[in-house]
């Protein structure tokens, strides 16, 4: 691949060479540039997170809160409440799906037509 071919200009007018940006050598622009972006509010301070540059603050992440002797192991009975407890949330929906379906099927009445007979049916319009 030649230079013209990986050499690119966007829609803006930059020059783009391989995915960078052109810059020419005109007095001490490159330098300009250089200090502006170091200068920047979204540049890298060398104690600060980039995600603390680009926000302005401290990221809320869990990874980093403890020091690494802080972290113990979960305990076996801390497991067994959780798994109580997902038992004790299934009854519960169980209970709760059994009685709208009760409450569904009293409204549900079983009918049966002969070939020919007449219905009457009441139509509603939906919303939406």
């Amino acid at each position: 691949m030649d230079k013209a071919q990986e050499t690119t200009l966007d829609v803006d007018g930059v020059l783009n060479f391989k995915g960078r940006i052109c810059v020419p050598r005109v007095d001490d622009l490159i330098e300009k540039l250089l200090a502006e972006s170091h200068s920047s509010r979204y540049s890298l301070h060398p104690d600060m997170a980039p995600f603390e540059a680009f926000y302005g603050r401290g990221c809320r992440s869990p990874i980093g809160w403890f020091e690494a002797g802080d972290v113990k192991p979960l305990r076996v009975d801390l497991v067994k409440d959780a798994q109580d407890k997902m038992r004790s949330i299934q009854v519960k929906l169980l209970a709760a799906q059994s009685r709208q379906n009760k409450y569904a099927d009293h409204k549900v009445r079983n009918m049966a037509f002969q070939t020919g007979e007449n219905v009457l049916l009441k139509v509603s319009p939906m919303k939406g």
